[in-house]
This record gives C-alpha cells, sequence and structure tokens, in this order.
C-alpha cells in the first residue's frame, strides 16, 4: 500500500509540471475571481495525519514482517496502524517504541524482551492482554487502559543470582497503578522491584504472581504487605521470595481457600490471615490425598508462618 501511494504522488508530481494543467491554476492566482465562487482556499488540516513516524528501525523491521508496513522509511501508513488488533513484536531489540500509538485498536500487544525505556500507551485505550516482560521499564501508566484483563511484566526469576541478569536488581518495575483497571483478572509480575501494589479495586482478579524461583533469595518483589480480602474472586496467590510482613487472604475465591497459596521465603511472615483456619487444613489435607496434588507445592510455606482468623 506504501508503494502504491509514493507511485502515485509521483505520478501527480509529474503532471501537475505540464502547462495542461499549470495554466489554470495561474490565471485563477492572477486574477483572483470577484466573489467567493472558485477562490481557493485551504483545507483545514487533518484530524490524523497520513503518515505515523516509526524512528526505530527494528520496530519498522518488525511490522514489515508482520505485513502490516513495506518499506523501511521511518514511517508508516496510519490506516495499517489502525487496522491492527493484535501486535506481537517480542526479542526485536526496539530501543524507541514511539509510533506505537497509532496502533489504537490494539486489543493484544506483547512487546516481550526489548530495550526501550519509555513507552506511551494512552490511545491504545481498547488493550486487553499486554506483555512487557523483560523490557528495562520502571513503570508504566496505565490510566487509560481501562479494559485490560491481564498483565505479563514478568522477568526470569531463575536467573535471579546470575550477575549479569540486572531485572529484579536494578531493572525491572518499581510502581505500578492499577487504580483505573478494574477488569484485571490475571497479574503476572515475577521479579521486579515493587514494593508496594494495591488490588483492591480489581474485583475479577483470579490469579495473582508476585514472587521468583526458589533458586534465589529475594528474586520476587520486596513486598512488606499484602491485603487480597477484597479479591472475591482470587484463586491462585504465589507471593514467594518476597519481603511479606503481612499477608490476608480472608474472602478470597472459595470461601477465603483459594486453590493456590505459596508463600515460602518469606522470613518475616509469622501468620496469614484467613477466614477459617479449619477449612484450610481441611483442603490442605484434601489434596495431599487426592495424590495429583500436593500442599507443599500448592500451599507450600515457611515453619514459622500460621494461619489466623
Amino acid at each position: 500500500m506504501k508503494k502504491i501511494i509514493l507511485l502515485l504522488a509521483s505520478f501527480a508530481i509529474s503532471c501537475s509540471t505540464s502547462n495542461e494543467f499549470q495554466q489554470p491554476i495561474l490565471e485563477t492566482i492572477q486574477n483572483p475571481p470577484s466573489n467567493n465562487q472558485g477562490s481557493i482556499q485551504n483545507p483545514p488540516p487533518p484530524t490524523t495525519s497520513i503518515w505515523t513516524q516509526i524512528p526505530d528501525s527494528n520496530f519498522e523491521k518488525g511490522i514489515i514482517e508482520l505485513g502490516i508496513d513495506d518499506i523501511e522509511d521511518g514511517r508508516v501508513l496510519t490506516t495499517s496502524a489502525e487496522s491492527v488488533t493484535t501486535l506481537k513484536l517480542e526479542h526485536k531489540r526496539i530501543q524507541n517504541i514511539s509510533g506505537i500509538e497509532a496502533f489504537k485498536n490494539v486489543t493484544f500487544l506483547s512487546l516481550w524482551d526489548n530495550d526501550f525505556t519509555d513507552i506511551n500507551l494512552k490511545t491504545l485505550t481498547k488493550l486487553s492482554i499486554l506483555c512487557l516482560s523483560e523490557c528495562p521499564l520502571n513503570t508504566v501508566d496505565l490510566s487509560q487502559n481501562t479494559e485490560l484483563t491481564q498483565i505479563a511484566f514478568q522477568n526470569a526469576s531463575n536467573r535471579s543470582t546470575d550477575p549479569t541478569y540486572e531485572y529484579g536488581k536494578t531493572k525491572g518495575f518499581v510502581a505500578l497503578d492499577l487504580r483505573y483497571n478494574t477488569k484485571l483478572q490475571r497479574i503476572y509480575l515475577w521479579t521486579n522491584r515493587i514494593k508496594t501494589l494495591d488490588v483492591s479495586m480489581c474485583p475479577n482478579l483470579t490469579d495473582l504472581w508476585l514472587g521468583g524461583s526458589e533458586s534465589g533469595p529475594n528474586s520476587g518483589n520486596p513486598i512488606e504487605y499484602l491485603d487480597l480480602s477484597n479479591n472475591p474472586k482470587l484463586n491462585v496467590i504465589v507471593v514467594d521470595n518476597c519481603a511479606l510482613r503481612y499477608l490476608n487472604i480472608k474472602n478470597t475465591a472459595n470461601a477465603g481457600v483459594p486453590r493456590i497459596c505459596a508463600t515460602t521465603s518469606n522470613p518475616n511472615l509469622t501468620e496469614i490471615k484467613v477466614s477459617n483456619v479449619e477449612k484450610i487444613i481441611t483442603y490442605r489435607n484434601k489434596i495431599n490425598s487426592a495424590g495429583y496434588l500436593n500442599s507443599e507445592t500448592t500451599y507450600k510455606k515457611d515453619p514459622q508462618t500460621n494461619y489466623v482468623e
């Protein structure tokens, strides 16, 4: 499409140089009409530019591979960008994601493992699933992305002891404001640097992953306080290797007995507030006897951590 438009533009320019097309324009300018009829008026400025600038060559190469663009010239047709609903540009080494703003109809966006340190998603108001895993971001503004149901900002927790792997140390999210994302169902934040997280405004939340691998100490998030008592559908809670001192899972799924609640390697967590201690113990015994699940996997906790009402 971009090639066709460029060819048409070249043809129009060549035609405009002939006397046949040029003379009437000159006459109109030299002899302006006495009234407004037939006068040359500047058209109103377009509300949307025909082109969207794509300054990062790796970004443009990626959308060319997907058939969204066809010439690497630092721009893409805005209409082409607006026609996209699913965009997956992973491992592309994109350093500048400017131009993503034009993809305003995208509902699924995965930019896993790229190098940009800032991103503007304010125009992507239809986003439902967003993956920014292993991107060196400190935070992201999600205030306009109210349709989000799933976010994945994960990093490789099994590399937490690798000195060359900076995620969870000097890279990774330090803060995340979810107050406008009330439709979230799944949150994956393994191995970041988040110290506080409020999910009380997410009544449909089913899965919350904040921890990290047991292979390395402090490979999760350094969160100390986590109140999940306003998440009645929350069924999977994984907070291994964090810095928890307070955890409240009252009123979560299954009358306060979520399917998974893994809390190991939180040495300062002495108690977990639950709706009913007896129900928790009964569930742990049940899954042990079933054989296909084990409470030390699904409900693993440190020896000093107790369930309390």
